[in-house]
């Protein structure tokens, strides 16, 4: 049985409207299947990164023991640049 589509309404900008119905036509999409593929897209990334940021008791106690060391363990340094350069494309 296919799941039953709902609506979701909102205002935006004319700018930003143009700027969207733009984006949707570069790719030859109608302006809903890219506004929902975009919305959903970015949903998941935020709800992926959100559960890679929840640590156990145990490693939230490890982190911070981490932090009061004088050097930056290599791990560390490395998982910093790796989230550095995701962050940057």
């Amino acid at each position: 049985m296919a799941e039953r589509t709902q609506r979701l309404d909102f205002r935006l900008k004319a700018t930003h409207r143009k700027l969207i119905e733009r984006a949707a036509g570069i790719l030859g999409q109608p302006l809903t299947s890219f506004a929902v593929q975009t919305l959903v897209e970015q949903a998941e990334r935020v709800i992926a990164e959100e559960a890679h940021r929840k640590l156990t008791a145990r490693d939230w106690k490890r982190f911070l023991q981490i932090l009061d060391q004088d050097e930056v363990p290599p791990a560390l340094a490395r998982a910093v640049k790796r989230r550095r350069t995701a962050q940057a494309r």
